[in-house]
């Protein structure tokens, strides 16, 4: 990715996250932060610069939402609260805070070692959490899987990825190279 791709981006999601995360805590009203958001989301989703679906809550109420862009360019069919979506790799920085705030509350540590939780993937009680977190578990790649398109857009159970996963050998022994596998 270019240089100033990446400082574009960045840009972005820091404007993005000042809006959003002053919508219910700063002295303006709540409207004119969804105003704000609203034309701001708009101006970028009208210039083809972002498809977005923004749902807030506050103690379970919904407080803001948003949709702007197509679920389907095929079909041209617009995202809605109903669009589901493949979310990939995004979920990597979700499961790395949510990981964190377990370290910080003393529920798991930097060593905790998978096989507490996993027993039967290979490796299992040499890899840790910052292992995992830092893709250096040697983990199989199950993208890589010959099968990996016909069961891709199927819901699959823990048990099926984990049985999956555990019919390969791992790629390198933990903590020896980083190579992002999708665990």
């Amino acid at each position: 990715m270019e240089r100033m791709t990446k400082i574009r981006l960045i840009l972005f999601w820091a404007k993005f996250a000042a809006v959003l995360f002053t919508l219910p805590t700063a002295a303006q009203s709540l409207s004119q932060h969804q105003t704000d958001l609203d034309t701001y989301l708009k101006t970028l989703s009208d210039n083809n610069k972002i498809m977005t679906a923004v749902y807030v809550t506050e103690n379970g109420v919904p407080r803001y939402e948003h949709y702007a862009g197509l679920a389907s360019v095929e079909d041209n069919s617009p995202i809605s609260a109903q669009t589901r979506f493949r979310i990939g790799s995004v979920t990597k920085t979700f499961t790395a805070v949510l990981i964190m705030q377990l370290i910080e509350n003393k529920k798991l540590s930097l060593d905790t070692k998978l096989d507490q939780f996993y027993p039967a993937i290979p490796n299992a009680a040499q890899i840790n959490i910052k292992h995992l977190l830092s893709h250096r578990s040697g983990i199989f790649n199950y993208t890589n899987d010959p099968d990996y398109t016909s069961f891709m857009t199927t819901p699959q159970t823990e048990e099926q990825l984990v049985s999956r996963i555990r019919e390969y050998q791992p790629e390198f022994s933990p903590g020896i190279l980083t190579l992002i596998t999708r665990f």
